[in-house]
């Protein structure tokens, strides 16, 4: 008896954590959509729409590293609910500001949401049996898949009718109503840590990392504006230098690192971690450009005039290709091995952004370009994850799937900023119209991280691709 009731909570316990970041990867997916609206109302410029993701991002590139150590040292049911409500306390927060300033707050808040993910792939590795790992895996990622499709689909009604803040109000009740079901769930479980060692969190870690990735996204900002070799943006690029100099020497001295940097000698886990930082570089530039685009009006030169209704859906063969292809991605690796998905992965990825550098204003060459990016985006960082989760034991599963995500985040915060920084470079400050050569720079500077991704993973060792291959169970989905 006692042991059906531990596996009915373990069930609910992994399907409760995966809701509710299906419901954060809603929430999330609603902004791309909204960004014009959010522009206008707020009255900001291109380059200050980079701060809606920033924070966001930035965020979750520091808390999803702690995260990650918190839930190989606590119990992950209180990890999940402290997660949880701070993601809330930011919606709230974003839903009620009246200026860029307090958004990106609100912003940042939500971006502790991140770290339900290494958390889900470390309650996966710990309640369910080895064979069905890459199942739980892949549940993972379906999860954020249907949830970015569904949030592109309603996301222009949503804001069209009731104001961008409706895209924080709807998952609010959700978001509170998984954690007070954790919370009933933690009662009387028996679920304990994975790791029993050194109980301690490396703050001063977190702070350095915060720190360095602050200076890089400031200089970026200010560069348009200032000037790539003014004092104020080239004491911001020292500041993420010093910074970041600082953050790797702390990391490999502390007896209980933030990112375990040991973990990138094995030749597997670092160029997994090139490609989980290529993809969210190249994904995110895309997700930002694209809406501003197509609602940009024709009369400019481009554009495709697009109503706050219709962003979503030029956004939504993203959401339809990443979600089909999730369920997937094992038996692929089966039919082939890890190295081989994650070339394609990458080739879908810088194959769709070059079709948006040649954007004609044709609605069927952005729809097709988006459905390449969704597919290149789940191929690569869903093997990516499958690889490294299968690589170490229990103990670190959150914390290298953290490591990974950190690493994306990172390439994510990047590239978005970047993106609105090279918008920003063409844009006529008098007329505040932005010229077509922007989205071009943005893209092909992206096309050349994706590519230097795509000759990373032909590099990926065939032996440990053949031996990770060998783990995958015939009757995994």
């Amino acid at each position: 008896m006692t042991h059906t009731t531990d596996s009915i909570r373990n069930r609910l316990t992994l399907t409760t954590a995966i809701f509710g970041l299906f419901v954060f990867s809603l929430l999330e997916s609603m902004i791309a959509p909204a960004l014009p609206s959010i522009r206008a109302e707020l009255n900001i410029t291109p380059t200050q729409v980079g701060w809606v993701f920033t924070g966001l991002l930035l965020s979750g590139a520091v808390s999803t590293a702690l995260i990650g150590r918190l839930a190989d040292l606590y119990e992950k049911r209180w990890v999940f609910c402290g997660v949880m409500t701070i993601a809330s306390l930011g919606v709230v927060l974003a839903a009620l500001a009246d200026s860029i300033t307090f958004l990106a707050i609100g912003q940042a808040l939500q971006g502790v949401g991140f770290g339900l993910v290494p958390l889900c792939l470390g309650l996966v590795k710990e309640l369910m049996p080895r064979d069905r790992a890459s199942f739980g895996v892949g549940m993972v990622m379906v999860a954020i898949c249907l949830s970015t499709l569904l949030g592109l689909l309603i996301a222009g009604t949503l804001v069209a009718n009731f104001g961008y803040q409706a895209i924080y109000w709807l998952p609010l009740l959700a978001l509170i109503g998984c954690t007070l079901v954790m919370v009933v769930l933690q009662q009387g479980s028996d679920l304990q840590p994975a790791s029993h060692g050194d109980k301690q969190v490396d703050w001063l870690g977190g702070f350095l990392l915060a720190v360095s990735l602050s200076g890089l996204l400031l200089a970026l900002t200010l560069a348009p504006d200032e000037g790539w070799t003014a004092f104020p943006v080239l004491g911001l690029f020292a500041v993420f230098a010093v910074g970041m100099s600082l953050w790797v020497a702390h990391e490999k001295r502390t007896s209980c690192p933030l990112v375990d940097l040991t973990l990138l000698q094995d030749r597997r886990v670092y160029i997994s971690a090139f490609i989980a930082f290529a993809v969210g570089f190249c994904s995110l530039s895309a997700y930002v450009l694209v809406p501003l685009f197509v609602q940009a009006d024709p009369a400019g030169g481009y554009g495709l005039g697009a109503t706050v209704e219709q962003i979503g859906m030029y956004l939504v063969p993203f959401g339809i290709a990443s979600s089909a292809i999730a369920p997937l991605v094992s038996r692929l690796e089966r039919l082939t091995n890890p190295r081989l998905v994650m070339i394609l992965g990458m080739l879908a990825l810088v194959l769709g952004l070059l079709l948006l550098a040649l954007m004609d204003s044709s609605r069927t060459q952005v729809l097709i370009a988006m459905t390449l990016i969704g597919l290149g985006t789940v191929l690569a960082l869903s093997e990516m994850l499958s690889v490294v989760v299968r690589t170490v034991s229990i103990d670190r599963a959150a914390g290298i799937s953290g490591l990974m995500y950190v690493i994306r985040n990172i390439g994510a915060t990047t590239g978005a900023q970047l993106s609105v920084t090279m918008l920003g470079v063409a844009t006529d400050t008098s007329s505040g119209t932005t010229a077509f050569v922007g989205y071009q720079w943005a893209l092909f500077i992206a096309m050349g991280i994706g590519a230097l991704a795509v000759l990373a993973a032909i590099c990926f060792p065939t032996s440990a691709a053949d031996e990770v291959r060998s783990q995958v169970p015939d009757g995994a989905n």
